[in-house]
């Protein structure tokens, strides 16, 4: 008869250089960060009921306003960690560097944050009693967050990802080759960028999510960060002589589902509140 022998490890030893433990909200199709652990520099020994180690460790929160990274543990450096059961007594010994202060950061978008994911905990939940879970771990989740385009400057609008490109061909002095999208007068239109992960740590950096806009009648703008959530202006030159230099803003929000949306307007709004129409005209329009 085999009898199967139970594996007993004595001792293990952990050494890592950098480490990231992530919590992604993956309930919908889009996969958006919330919380990054990371440690570095790890030693962790265990003998018995001796535990030792050391590390630096560091905590932060994705800021779905601004589309970054803040600190909620600032950097905190452990020179020595011991603890040590005996006789059904437990002994904890912590020491961290001089100089090295734990600095937790509470800020009101955290809060804000917290209170929205803490609304969808029963969603959450309810997931796990139904068949959601296992479709989701099936499922490849999209490492990118979709994009709308509104057109509200009352031309035709074409704009492109392929910022590099772009401005390479303008070194160039050449015609670029890529692809531009059209979205027409009152129209929106669905875009993303190339798939990329959102997971990069701290000794990388991610590169900008840009476009390029060309509006119907006026030259290309200057390259645009769409990742945080604001407003923001370009002056574009005029391409036809009946047309003058124009000022074009382009807001960027982001809806409770993690969709940005990139509306282009004109900068200059007229709301007509009187019972009676108004006519207004400017020049070289």
């Amino acid at each position: 008869m085999h009898v199967e022998k139970s594996l007993n490890i004595g001792k293990y030893v952990i050494r890592t250089e950098h480490a990231d433990l992530w919590i992604l909200d993956d309930l919908q199709s889009n996969s958006i960060p919330l919380l990054r652990l990371s440690v570095a520099n790890v030693f962790l020994e265990k003998l018995g009921e001796r535990l030792k180690s050391s590390l630096f460790i560091s905590m932060d929160y994705f800021n779905q306003r601004v589309f970054g990274w803040e600190p909620v543990i600032e950097e905190w450096r452990i020179l020595r960690f011991l603890s040590n059961s005996k006789d059904s007594k437990q002994t904890v010994e912590l020491v961290a560097e001089t100089r090295s202060t734990l600095n937790i950061n509470v800020t009101e978008q955290l809060i804000q944050q917290s209170i929205q994911w803490n609304a969808k905990l029963p969603a959450i939940l309810a997931s796990f009693e139904r068949d959601d879970l296992r479709n989701q771990c099936s499922r490849s989740s999209s490492d990118h967050l979709p994009y709308v385009m509104k057109n509200a400057t009352g031309c035709e609008v074409h704009f492109t990802t392929a910022v590099e490109d772009v401005l390479s061909a303008r070194l160039e002095q050449r015609k670029s080759t890529n692809r531009w999208i059209t979205v027409g007068r009152g129209q929106e239109r669905n875009f993303e960028f190339p798939a990329r992960l959102l997971l990069y740590s701290h000794l990388e950096r991610e590169p900008p999510r840009q476009l390029i806009v060309r509006v119907a009648g006026w030259d290309e703008i200057s390259p645009v960060n769409v990742d945080s959530c604001g407003t923001y202006f370009r002056v574009v030159k005029a391409i036809r002589p009946e047309l003058k230099n124009a000022r074009l803003l382009i807001a960027v929000t982001m809806e409770k589902d993690g969709k940005k949306v990139v509306t282009l307007k004109s900068s200059i709004d007229v709301t007509n509140h009187l019972p009676h129409p108004v006519a207004v005209q400017t020049d070289g329009a």
